[in-house]
């Protein structure tokens, strides 16, 4: 069970948190530390008949509960923004495939196709090369040096 000093200190935390929310609730987002301090002090004035009284579980319980829910949401957000990037693995291979990489020149099996793509091994034409990527799966890609 806490004492009452710690139950004294976690409501003047909580009349702390409260007062900026509100103040941000209410588009009042540039307050001054002083002016949230003094916003603080009125809400803990009006806690304080309460810190002996089963209300501050009530309290307590809505401000761990909004507390949980703030970080939540902002964990929601973070992880949607990482899957919308793909996984490591997904950015190495995209940032892979934009770097330029020389193609291979083979025999011409199929009349124009003379070269063959590094990445995924397709036969490419001059066409191809000019356009600076392979058509099949997207690789950066130019002519071999003579």
């Amino acid at each position: 069970m806490e004492t009452n000093t710690e139950v004294k200190t976690t409501l003047q935390r909580f009349c702390m948190e409260e007062a900026q929310f509100r103040a941000e609730e209410a588009g009042y987002d540039e307050l001054s530390e002083k002016e949230i301090e003094l916003l603080s002090e009125k809400f803990y004035e009006r806690s304080e008949s309460w810190i002996n009284s089963e209300r501050l579980d009530e309290i307590m319980e809505s401000f761990v509960s909004r507390l949980f829910q703030e970080k939540s949401t902002k964990d929601a957000v973070e992880l949607e923004q990482y899957r919308k990037i793909g996984t490591i693995e997904q950015c190495e291979e995209a940032m892979e495939k934009q770097t330029v990489k020389e193609v291979v020149l083979i025999c011409e099996a199929i009349p124009g196709e003379k070269y063959e793509c590094p990445y995924c091994g397709t036969a490419l034409t001059e066409e191809d090369l000019f356009a600076g990527h392979c058509k099949w799966c997207g690789q950066a890609v130019t002519a071999p040096e003579k």
